[in-house]
């Protein structure tokens, strides 16, 4: 009886999950949308959860985040800048940032090498995503150049979201899952009654 009461409660999950996918998907927050750096300081990027920014700058500055499990990977977590704010920091004036940039899809090995984020102009593709080692090192940031906003935007680089089909799998999955058992567990209850 518990289990399929956890059952049927994890298929309503993914048939929320897969349904909130879906739509957002194909008519909402899903979508690419493009934005420049400027923009993205100046406004924001809304409610959009895949975004594009083109004309950002890195410093080549970051934090290296070892892995809190044995079987992670490490993460680099860095800010992005606009062409503005870039020409403050070179002349030593401190610059809050609006968009920190988040990776795991490094080779480790660019640690000793020191290359893993380089200074220079850059365009970004991710979606809007963070977990809790992030938001702890963000909240630990310590610069004197840099100042983190009170509601940073956090991206992870070089993810997109889950695509349409998969979604739609889970929507398909959970709700055959749920028919079937419900079936078997009425025809099981139909039999003790009739004996």
């Amino acid at each position: 009886m518990a289990y399929r009461l956890v059952i049927l409660f994890g298929c309503i999950i993914l048939f929320i999950n897969g349904c909130n996918n879906l739509i957002s998907g194909v008519a909402g927050t899903h979508k690419l949308r493009q934005y420049d750096m400027s923009t993205v300081v100046s406004q924001g990027i809304g409610d959009a959860d895949f975004i594009q920014v083109t004309n950002a700058w890195s410093t080549g500055n970051y934090r290296y985040l070892s892995p809190d499990q044995p079987y992670r990977r490490p993460m680099w977590l860095y800010p992005v800048f606009d062409e503005r704010q870039m020409m403050r920091i070179d002349s030593g004036d401190q610059v809050r940032v609006k968009l920190l940039a988040w990776t795991q899809k490094l080779d480790p090995e660019c640690e000793s090498r020191g290359d893993c984020i380089v200074r220079g102009k850059t365009q970004l593709k991710g979606v809007i995503a963070s977990n809790r080692q992030i938001r702890k090192q963000v909240q630990q940031w310590n610069d004197s150049q840099v100042l983190i906003d009170d509601n940073p935007i956090i991206m992870e680089v070089g993810r997109s979201p889950i695509a349409w089909y998969w979604n739609g799998l889970m929507v398909v999955g959970a709700l055959l899952i749920g028919f079937f058992m419900e079936k078997r567990n009425f025809e099981r209850n139909k039999k003790s009654t009739t004996n």
